[in-house]
């Protein structure tokens, strides 16, 4: 299978991480997400509207969907393609935890989900490499190939 290697500013690399998870989450139903500020903010919009226009949608594309449910990652109606994208959106995340978080001292510990070796859940495909380009003094690879970090 061909590879590819992709060079991101950070910025580019935040706008990837905002597409990859909308592109999960309406795939798995949360239409809803189309009004969330993180990932798209519409400061002229006539939320009220919007909402009635999404759930007509989300009837539409998921008739089989109580209004305020979705599926699991880990349901058989989400295709493998979008596990790969939350693989992916994981994957950058963790790097960016990682490449953010600075110790006060030398108990402090990283705190929460993201610090954490990204799950796998594609069936098809394993998880990205990211690498991190032009710090030359720093942790620049996968931080759960790390044994610490296991």
């Amino acid at each position: 299978m061909s590879k590819y290697n992709l060079t991101l500013e950070n910025e580019q690399l935040q706008v990837l991480t905002k597409a990859l998870d909308l592109y999960a989450r309406i795939q798995m139903g949360q239409v809803s997400q189309l009004t969330n500020p993180y990932l798209i903010p519409l400061p002229d919009a006539d939320y009220s509207d919007v909402d009635t226009k999404l759930l007509e949608l989300k009837k539409a594309m998921f008739p089989e969907l109580p209004e305020k449910s979705y599926y699991s990652i880990k349901s058989k109606k989400v295709a493998d393609p979008v596990r790969q994208a939350v693989d992916i959106l994981e994957v950058i995340n963790h790097r960016l935890a990682w490449d953010n978080f600075t110790p006060t001292d030398e108990h402090d510990k990283p705190v929460g989900d993201v610090f954490r070796n990204p799950f796998h859940w594609s069936s098809e495909l394993d998880l990205p490499n990211i690498e991190k380009v032009g710090a030359k003094d720093e942790n620049t690879t996968n931080t759960w190939d790390k044994e610490e970090n296991i």
